[in-house]
């Protein structure tokens, strides 16, 4: 162990003078963009060795790289490598006026204070000696046991229901295309089979937040990954695949907690060896089979380049989004970073009861696209334009949205701030129940963050999903605790 860990900390040293070394190269030269990027690939590098030197606690800062390399760096990397112009590739197939070299700049200003910012949250986590008993006492470990119970019940009832909904995908796609999905499918089932099924992900993080054991933690987790193959074969790849980076996240946060099972054992490890290669060059290939075509590629590699090739779509319009950010609507006071919490409590349901204010409407629409504070429908709105009102779109970065409200001030404090929650969470969420909940709901939208919404991590807050979850487990759990306690029962918890 002593040999890999001096080998992660080598490597990551010599990436950061290798950054170092060329960022030099650029600032010497003249135009040679080049340099800059392969200086920002060696900070990249450095960062993920960084994670490599403590992966179990390190874990989340991991696969936001692994998330941030897909749709941010893979495509100009890919680019460099084939000799294509990569600087100019967003100006001549996107939009003429995108700021490449902007982008750049806050990319590594992002990497850089991510790193530190990781760096801060090990030091804080160093000093703390003293941890929080998960449980302490009978009347916990009843409770906990309570929890459990009613967030089982109610994942399985609701997953009935989400995967009730899945179904009916697949059998509309039988004789249409993924287009005709996005523009005349509708459910035919009653309102309340989608209203139960919203409880599914946050019923099963209260579930796992109780620590059941390695064997029946499986089967939901399984149940969970299978619910997304409908939105797969529908066109949506990014369900599935975050559904099971989570269950791998969680299976190694497990391990760190000091379970006395081992949750990455050999046969997890195999399992890793043979699905990532499979599963990559699968999710590359299912467009063009959905499509018909199957000679597109001659070998595994360019498919799987291909694949993060086309998911790097986010850089370009990161580009052009810097590019056209004088042409965002010309509103009095709009602020993207916190867009969503804003629009949530002017624009929602709690906005029109207490200020009388109108909705934004669902879907692409004309008000979302000049009102609220939204970037993804401002800015599609402004580089799409009747495209946008069809249902297209270029969503947003947490890069885009914080440089256009604080510049690169913002950049480097968002990012530090970050890297800090990012190591930091997760020994927060062995302080109990509701603080592992907060750290299992965040996963989704961290892991989306390069491209979505700033915010995106902690938006599930405002999910009423969330809160009704929260309720219906805290007092079917207290009720139960109650009654268990009354009987003098004691459990075993594991």
């Amino acid at each position: 162990m002593k040999k890999i860990y001096k080998l992660w900390t080598a490597m990551q040293y010599f990436s950061i003078i290798c950054s170092a070394i060329f960022l030099f190269l650029f600032l010497v030269t003249t135009n040679q963009y080049h340099f800059f990027l392969i200086s920002i690939i060696a900070l990249w590098v450095s960062n993920l060795s960084y994670s490599f030197l403590n992966i179990h606690r390190r874990i989340l800062f991991f696969f936001f790289h692994i998330t941030f390399f897909v749709f941010i760096l893979g495509r100009p990397l890919i680019s460099f490598i084939r000799g294509e112009d990569w600087f100019n590739y967003s100006i001549e197939h996107y939009y003429t006026g995108a700021d490449t070299f902007t982008a750049l700049v806050i990319i590594f200003l992002a990497l850089l204070f991510l790193e530190i910012g990781a760096m801060v949250g090990n030091q804080v986590l160093l000093k703390q000696h003293k941890y929080m008993k998960f449980v302490d006492s009978e009347y916990k470990r009843i409770y906990l046991y309570s929890v459990r119970v009613v967030s089982q019940i109610l994942f399985f009832i609701s997953m009935i229901s989400t995967l009730m909904l899945g179904w009916e995908k697949i059998i509309f796609m039988r004789g249409h295309t993924y287009i005709d999905y996005y523009v005349s499918f509708k459910s035919q089932y009653p309102y309340i089979i989608y209203v139960i099924s919203t409880f599914t992900k946050f019923s099963l993080y209260f579930y796992l937040a109780t620590l059941p054991s390695k064997k029946h933690t499986f089967v939901p987790l399984v149940l969970y990954i299978l619910s997304a193959v409908p939105s797969l074969i529908v066109g949506e790849r990014n369900p599935i695949v975050l559904n099971t980076i989570f269950a791998l996240i969680y299976y190694v946060v497990r391990d760190y907690y000091g379970s006395k099972e081992k949750w990455i054992g050999y046969f997890e490890k195999m399992l890793m060896i043979c699905c990532i290669p499979t599963g990559l060059i699968f999710l590359g290939m299912i467009n063009y089979l959905r499509e018909g075509i199957s000679d597109t590629f001659s070998s595994a590699s360019e498919i799987i380049i291909d694949l993060v090739f086309k998911q790097g779509v986010t850089f370009s319009w990161l580009c052009s989004g810097l590019g056209a950010l004088d042409k965002l609507p010309d509103i009095q006071w709009v602020n993207y970073t916190f867009g969503g919490i804003i629009d949530y409590f002017r624009y929602g349901s709690i906005g029109q009861l207490v200020s009388g204010t109108s909705g934004l409407g669902t879907g692409n629409n004309i008000l979302k696209a000049t009102h609220g504070n939204s970037m993804a429908h401002h800015l599609s709105y402004v580089l799409l334009q009747e495209e946008y009102l069809e249902g297209h779109g270029c969503g947003s970065s947490f890069l885009l949205e914080v440089y256009a409200d604080y510049k690169y001030i913002g950049i480097i404090i968002f990012s530090c701030i970050l890297g800090f929650f990012l190591i930091y969470v997760i020994e927060f969420s062995r302080k109990g129940i509701i603080q592992s909940v907060f750290f299992l709901s965040c996963i989704h939208g961290i892991l989306f963050m390069p491209r979505a919404e700033a915010i995106g991590g902690i938006s599930f807050l405002m999910h009423m999903p969330f809160w009704c979850t929260l309720i219906a487990c805290w007092a079917g759990a207290l009720l139960l605790t109650r009654r268990y306690c009354k009987r003098k029962i004691v459990f075993e918890i594991g």
